[in-house]
C-alpha cells in the first residue's frame, strides 16, 4: 500500500486534490493499492495512526509554499515519531527547494516536478530495494549526503493522465462548493497545465518550464459530462493557470459541457465579440490577474498588460453584464508607497466604471515565491528566506506576517486589512449584506491622505461582524450568504 496525503486549510479542503488523483491512478495501474487522505491539521493523528497500523511502502505528501507547508511538516514529524516509513515530499515547494526540504530530518525523499511517472519509478525502486540513483526527478539522502538526480522531461501528452475519482468522496467536494459561484453543486476541474507567459512573480516559468499543455478536449468534455450525469453537478470551476490560451478550444469545451462556469482569463483576451461568446456559453464569473494599478510595476513584473487594457476589458464585461473580479497585489520589489496607493485608487476607478458588478476586486500583499524571477530580486533587496521548511507556512497574502524590507510593513498590513474590511462590507453585491458605507469613506480618506496610523475601525468592524455572527448562530438562524461573514 501507498498512502498519499494533502494537508490543507479550511478553504483548500473544498478543492479536489487532483495531483493525488492523477498519481493514484498511475500507481494503481502499476499494481499498487492506494489510500488518499485530504485533511486539516485536526486529521494528523488519524493519518499517523493509519500509517503506523498499515506500514505502507511510503507516504507521499503534496504541498505548495504557504500554510500547507507547515501543516505538511507537522504531519511528517508526527509519522516519524511513531514509525520509520519513508516520507516522500512532492509538489511545487519541494520541487523548487529540494535541498532545503531534504535537509529536514522528517523528509526522506523529494520528487522534483510532475510526480506521476517519477513516483511510479520511485515506488518500484523502493519495493525492490534498488538504488535510487537511476530514478529521474527525485532527490534523496545517502550516507548523510543529499543527492538530486537529473530531472525528467515534462509529459507532452496529458491524455496519458487519468483521474482516480474513486479515491475521494466526490460528493463532499460538490456539496461544499463556495457560494461565491452562485451554485449549489459546482465542482473544480483542471483542463490544462502551465502558462506560456513569464510573469516575474509566478512559479510557472520554473515549474512548468514556460509551457502550456492542454488535456485533450474530448477527455475534458467526457470527464465533465460524466460528472454532470453521475453527480448532477450544475457548474464547473476551471482552476487552470490559464484556461484560455487556446481561445477556440476553450469555446469548444464550454459549448459541449453546456453548464454555467467560472474561470481565470487574461484581460487582453477579452474583447466584445469574445465576451458575447462567453455569455452565450453560460459564463458565471471571470477572474483576471490584474496585479497592479501602476504601469511601471506592470512592466517590471512582465505582466504584458497596461492599465489601459485592464480598463478596456472591465468596460467590455460591464457592457455584456459579466461578473468579473480583478486580483491585485501590492508590495512588489521596488514598489513605492505611492505605487501601492495608486493601485488602490485604480480599484476605486474600476468600481466607479462598473458599480453594479456583483463581485469585487481582490487585493493581497506580494509574497516572494521561490522559483520566480522576482524572488531573486527580493533576496537582493534584503528579503530573508526562512531557513527551515516549516517556516514558509507564514506566507499569507492577506496579512503581512513576514518582512518585506522595501516597504513599511505596518502601513502595508493596515492597507491590506483596511481594504479587506471595506470590501467585506461595501463592495460585493451579494444576496444579503451590510452596507457600512462609513467604512468606505474612512478607507478612501486614509488612502487619499496616505494615513494608516491606528486603524481602530478595522478591529471595531471585525468585532461587530463576529458578534453578529455569534448572535445569529446562538439564535439558531442561518448565516446570510456573502463576503461579510467570510463565505466568499
Amino acid at each position: 500500500m501507498i498512502v498519499l496525503v494533502k494537508m490543507d486549510t479550511d478553504k483548500g479542503l473544498m478543492d479536489i486534490p487532483y495531483a493525488l488523483l492523477f498519481l493514484g491512478s498511475a500507481l494503481e495501474k502499476a499494481g499498487y493499492d492506494v489510500k488518499v487522505f485530504h485533511q486539516l491539521s485536526s486529521g494528523i493523528d488519524k493519518i499517523t495512526k493509519f500509517v503506523k497500523n498499515n506500514n505502507p511502502l511510503f507516504v507521499g505528501v503534496s504541498t505548495c509554499t504557504g500554510p500547507t507547508t507547515k501543516l505538511t511538516a507537522d504531519l511528517s514529524k508526527s509519522i516519524k515519531s511513531v514509525c520509520d516509513v519513508p516520507i516522500v515530499w512532492g509538489g511545487v515547494h519541494p520541487s523548487i527547494f529540494p535541498w532545503q526540504t531534504l535537509a529536514e530530518n522528517y523528509v526522506d525523499i523529494v520528487v522534483v516536478g510532475e510526480d506521476k511517472n517519477n513516483k511510479v519509478d520511485l515506488a518500484n525502486a523502493i519495493k525492490k530495494k534498488k538504488d535510487l540513483s537511476k530514478v529521474k526527478g527525485v532527490g534523496y539522502k545517502k550516507n548523510g549526503k543529499i543527492i538530486i538526480n537529473p530531472s525528467r522531461p515534462l509529459e507532452s501528452d496529458l491524455g496519458k493522465f487519468d483521474i482516480a475519482w474513486h479515491l475521494v468522496n466526490l460528493e463532499s467536494y460538490i456539496k461544499n462548493r463556495d457560494i461565491r459561484y452562485n451554485s449549489e453543486k459546482m465542482l473544480i476541474y483542471i483542463a490544462s497545465r502551465g502558462c506560456p507567459y513569464r510573469c516575474g512573480f509566478c512559479y510557472n516559468p520554473m515549474f512548468n518550464r514556460g509551457t502550456w499543455r492542454p488535456f485533450p478536449t474530448k477527455k475534458v468534455v467526457s470527464d465533465i459530462l460524466m460528472l454532470k450525469q453521475e453527480y448532477d453537478i450544475d457548474g464547473v470551476v476551471f482552476w487552470d493557470d490559464n484556461f484560455f490560451v487556446d481561445k477556440r478550444r476553450s469555446l469548444d469545451i464550454l459549448k459541449e459541457i453546456d453548464l454555467p462556469w467560472y474561470g481565470d482569463i487574461r484581460a487582453n483576451y477579452i474583447d466584445d465579440s469574445y465576451a458575447k461568446k462567453l455569455v452565450q456559453y453560460k459564463c458565471n464569473r471571470l477572474l483576471v490577474g490584474a496585479e497592479s494599478g501602476s504601469d511601471r510595476i506592470l512592466k517590471l513584473i512582465r505582466k504584458g498588460l497596461t492599465t489601459k487594457e485592464l480598463i478596456s476589458a472591465y468596460k467590455v464585461c460591464k457592457k455584456n453584464k459579466i461578473p468579473i473580479s480583478y486580483s491585485f497585489v501590492v508590495g512588489f520589489p521596488t514598489e513605492t508607497w505611492q505605487d501601492s496607493l495608486d493601485t488602490v485608487k485604480f480599484i476605486f476607478k474600476l468600481i466607479d466604471i462598473y458599480p453594479d458588478n456583483p463581485v469585487g476586486p481582490i487585493m493581497g500583499v506580494y509574497m516572494p515565491y521561490p522559483g520566480s524571477d522576482l524572488y531573486d530580486v527580493s533576496v537582493k533587496l534584503g528579503f530573508k528566506p526562512p531557513s527551515r521548511t516549516e517556516d514558509w507556512g507564514v506566507f499569507n497574502r492577506y496579512a503581512v506576517d513576514f518582512d518585506l524590507p522595501w516597504v513599511d510593513n505596518k502601513k502595508m498590513d493596515a492597507l491590506i486589512k483596511g481594504y479587506d474590511t471595506w470590501t467585506s462590507s461595501c463592495i460585493t453585491k451579494t444576496s444579503w449584506r451590510y452596507d457600512l458605507m462609513v467604512m468606505k469613506k474612512i478607507y478612501e480618506a486614509r488612502v487619499n491622505n496616505s494615513c494608516f496610523f491606528a486603524p481602530h475601525e478595522i478591529y471595531l468592524h471585525r468585532g461587530l461582524r463576529d458578534y453578529t455572527k455569534k448572535l445569529l448562530v446562538s439564535l439558531g438562524l442561518k448565516l446570510p450568504s456573502g463576503q461579510y461573514f467570510g463565505s466568499s
